[in-house]
């Protein structure tokens, strides 16, 4: 049986791959990116089993980076026939843009990774599923940028996008369009091979933000939201209205994804929640925007832990304690929103997993947590 009457927010995050599934009070389930196989084969048992349903309001795909797309693919097949609408970032299906880059990287470069998170033979066959899977379901893909618009989903749950404006949103499709070769050009290889085309666009750019309304209960997911995109919707007249309750913190927990008017968004009601990213040359969260999200959350989680996950060798002290408050669910400081009353074995909670339950009137009514469930008073 279907589990009702909650707003959810269940967030998956490894160390390299993010996977959001939103529960909603009346209607079936949403999937916002998923960047890893296993946890694909996981979101899907536990919407099909933990929530029980076993289809989707929609699936979506925030940005084309493969730490949030490598999973698409095993959703896709697991929701076929079953899923009520795909969400995509600008310039992923207007005019088969993208479509263009990707067949010219195909043709030409099949062993060079341009960017090994945005152009990979991975990334590739990731789109390519969800292309093919829109078309299969005869699916129009929404944009998800500011014009999107209030979707409603189910009775009383409003989805706005803030990000990326208009502006933001036509600068990311143009740069795509300047290193999408014509049709034409792609059915002639010896002018596919001497063309010169511009390096693709930062991913980031296309990243969506997304507010979620139920009643007097407020989510905003940041993505992988970068600062230059947040002052970008801000001078074209962006603003935040409210106090979030839950807040999926942008980019990782990068100091570049911290933006004031979200700190201002904050308070002593709100969950912060952190995915950790473990690759590259600078692993996140980074220690002074930890710090900052610390001071205006109520409190705070990360989604993994691990030595190999998050890189507390660069950190200072508070930011280690403030790393170690994150991770347990006991130790709630006091002061913060709610007093955490009972630690209780949950199972179907992924080792990686946050997840918030919300009532009507915003503070988390449950939390899960790497395995265990805290309920609040």
């Amino acid at each position: 049986m279907a589990r009702r009457g909650f707003l959810g927010l269940h967030v998956i995050g490894c160390g390299f791959g993010e996977c959001i599934i939103l529960e909603f009070p009346n209607s079936a389930p949403a999937i916002i990116d998923c960047g890893d196989v296993e946890v694909a084969v996981f979101a899907t048992g536990f919407v099909k089993h933990e929530l029980g349903w076993d289809e989707l309001s929609f699936l979506a795909a925030t940005h084309p980076h493969r730490d949030h797309v490598e999973g698409m693919n095993i959703l896709c097949g697991a929701f076929q026939g079953k899923c009520g609408g795909v969400w995509v970032f600008p310039g992923f299906y207007v005019g088969k843009v993208f479509d263009r880059f990707i067949r010219w990287v195909e043709l030409v470069k099949p062993d060079e990774e341009i960017d090994e998170n945005f152009v990979s033979r991975n990334v590739m066959r990731e789109w390519r599923g969800l292309v093919d899977f829109a078309n299969q379901e005869k699916i129009v893909p929404r944009e998800m940028c500011e014009g999107l618009g209030v979707i409603q989903v189910g009775e009383g749950v409003e989805i706005t996008c803030l990000l990326p404006c208009g502006l933001t949103a036509d600068t990311f499709r143009n740069a795509l369009s300047n290193c999408a070769p014509a049709e034409e050009t792609l059915k002639d290889r010896a002018a596919a091979d001497n063309l010169k085309l511009s390096p693709p666009p930062r991913a980031n750019l296309a990243s969506s933000a997304l507010v979620i309304r139920w009643d007097k209960t407020n989510l905003l997911l940041c993505g992988d939201c970068e600062l230059p995109a947040w002052k970008e919707w801000e001078k074209a007249g962006g603003k935040l209205l409210g106090e979030f309750h839950g807040l999926k913190i942008g980019h990782h927990g990068s100091d570049n994804g911290v933006f004031q008017t979200v700190l201002n968004s904050v308070g002593h009601k709100t969950c912060g929640i952190i995915t950790p990213y473990s690759r590259g040359k600078r692993p996140l969260p980074d220690d002074e925007a930890l710090e900052q999200y610390s001071k205006c959350c109520g409190f705070l989680r990360v989604t993994a832990k691990a030595g190999a996950v998050v890189d507390e060798t660069r950190w200072g002290e508070n930011a280690k304690a403030q790393l170690g408050a994150m991770c347990s669910a006991i130790a709630e400081p006091e002061g913060a929103a709610t007093t955490l009353l009972k630690l209780v074995p949950k199972a179907g909670i992924h080792q990686n997993q946050v997840s918030l339950l919300f009532g009507k009137d915003g503070p988390s009514i449950e939390q899960h947590c790497g395995g265990a469930t805290v309920r609040v008073v």
